[in-house]
């Protein structure tokens, strides 16, 4: 299954294109599970490297920033970010103590034809410290910006 947005970014600055755990998705590795904790979150439950859960959402040519919402904790992994499975960022989500609400932007992301794109979430690794691989998303935006 996959998402689709409503909000079609056609000009810089419009809504935002918006993924989250309410979105229909497709697993294509691992196990995924949504929950309501501190609001909505999908996170792996399988708890494994290469974990991958996909959306599928239309973006027009242009130049976005992907923010990303999600939780920090002793256990969390390292998450890629893919583009019809190009990697464009990779963030580490291990923290000491654990929080909701951490926002990472990437800025620049380019897209060179309008058409709907798969975006992919892939557990890539874990820090040193991290006991565990998890993900724990609570939100995804893409806003166009040029």
């Amino acid at each position: 299954m996959s998402s689709l947005s409503n909000d079609t970014p056609s000009d810089p600055g419009q809504s935002p294109v918006i993924v989250d755990p309410g979105s229909v998705y497709t697993v294509i590795q691992g196990t995924w599970v949504k929950i309501l904790k501190n609001g909505e979150e999908i996170y792996n439950s399988s708890n494994a490297t290469a974990d991958e859960i996909d959306f599928l959402v239309y973006l027009a040519t242009g130049t976005y920033t992907i923010r990303t919402w999600a939780k920090r904790d002793t256990m969390n992994g390292i998450m890629d970010i893919e583009l019809d499975g190009v990697v464009i960022s990779s963030k580490d989500w291990y923290a000491a103590a654990g929080a909701y609400d951490i926002v990472q932007d990437d800025t620049g992301i380019s897209v060179t034809e309008s058409k709907l794109h798969t975006l992919g979430l892939v557990v890539n690794g874990k820090h040193a410290s991290s006991t565990g691989y998890l993900i724990r998303v609570q939100k995804i935006t893409l806003q166009r910006t040029a």
